[in-house]
């Protein structure tokens, strides 16, 4: 006689179901937890901006969300951007006549001060019965000349304005081991709303660093905007503001650079791209807006060549030999040369 071991019963369907949801459950309250702890603890890894703070003026922190075209940009009514996303008094699309509207495009030397140098180039055109300036800031900290083209192209154009100040060239020669700007801004534009929310989960930019980690060795290092690409941007924004009916002056990028310690973070690798230091490929850049300006018969104000040359520029940089942001002190001889360049141009009257 042959014993045949006998099958057990299947699972009863909703005891596979209860079994199901307890671990689902459990994974839920996991991650929920281990998301909790991470913004706890402060825990950020995004790849864009998302606040930086003006420790030298004290300003309020200024916060950035996810762009589709220029990879960040401001949040609005948020630190010292407007509801429009720009820093200064509101004005609407549809022109005032009489009014003459100027909009400053830059980095954080242009968003920067208290007030920034835009604010202050108003103040002295006022002083001098200029009464009728509007005055616009789109600088936005961490900006290269990629961005300021995009951000031109889809939100300054819509205001007409009838002078652009330009000033880029700083963070364009900034080194990362990854994707340039235009390449980035690729990636957050397929990124789409959806997966854009997904990434401000702490878990998302945990998972992103632990990737960046393993793939940081066979990244090649790259210029945030390389040299002819720099070019090509300030040209383009030259061309779309005069298309658009505006007057360009461009500002080249005061620096003190010493020597690269303080700003060694953004120059990782700077040999193996042809450079001996920060200094040899900033200037590079400032040349290039130089020779644009030549180029296109476009107005300059060489505020590198000013800084370093006429008056003692270390001096009016900020503590700790930070070669980049001016003190306010400096603001305010930027913006007196930039209001005495606008004067002479005839551009006001």
């Amino acid at each position: 006689m042959t014993s045949e071991s006998t099958p057990k019963p299947p699972l009863p369907r909703n005891r596979i179901v209860r079994t199901a949801a307890r671990i689902g459950f459990s994974v839920a309250i996991f991650l929920i937890t281990l998301e909790v702890s991470l913004r706890l603890v402060g825990f950020e890894h995004r790849r864009y901006i998302a606040r930086v703070r003006d420790n030298q003026f004290k300003a309020v922190v200024a916060e950035f969300k996810q762009h589709p075209d220029s990879i960040w940009g401001p949040k609005p009514d948020t630190g010292p951007f407007n509801s429009l996303g720009y820093i200064g008094p509101e004005v609407s699309l549809d022109r005032t006549a009489g009014k003459i509207r100027i909009a400053c495009l830059g980095d954080s030397c242009t968003q920067f001060g208290d007030p920034a140098y835009p604010a202050l180039v108003a103040k002295l055109l006022e002083d001098r019965g200029y009464d009728h300036i509007e005055m616009m800031n789109w600088g936005v900290a961490g900006f290269t000349s990629f961005q300021g083209m995009k951000r031109l192209e889809h939100e300054v154009l819509a205001f007409r304005p009838d002078i652009f100040l330009i000033a880029f060239g700083w963070n364009d020669h900034w080194i990362r081991a990854g994707f340039p700007d235009d390449v980035s801004a690729l990636r957050s534009l397929k990124s789409g709303p959806v997966w854009s929310a997904v990434e401000e989960s702490r878990l998302a930019q945990a998972t992103d660093l632990l990737v960046e980690s393993f793939r940081r060795p066979r990244r090649t290092l790259l210029f945030r905007v390389p040299l002819g690409s720099y070019r090509e941007n300030v040209c383009s924004m030259i061309r779309m503001s005069r298309d658009s009916g505006g007057k360009v002056m461009l500002i080249t990028a005061a620096d003190c650079l010493i020597d690269d310690r303080p700003i060694q973070n953004h120059l990782e690798g700077l040999n193996s791209l042809g450079y001996s230091s920060a200094a040899a490929v900033h200037a590079d850049y400032v040349e290039a807006t130089r020779a644009i300006a030549a180029e296109l018969d476009c107005n300059l104000f060489d505020a590198a060549r000013y800084f370093k040359s006429e008056i003692s520029g270390c001096d009016y940089f900020l503590p700790e030999r930070d070669p980049v942001h001016l003190t306010q002190a400096g603001l305010e001889v930027l913006a007196s040369q930039v209001t005495k360049h606008l004067l002479a141009t005839g551009w006001l009257e």
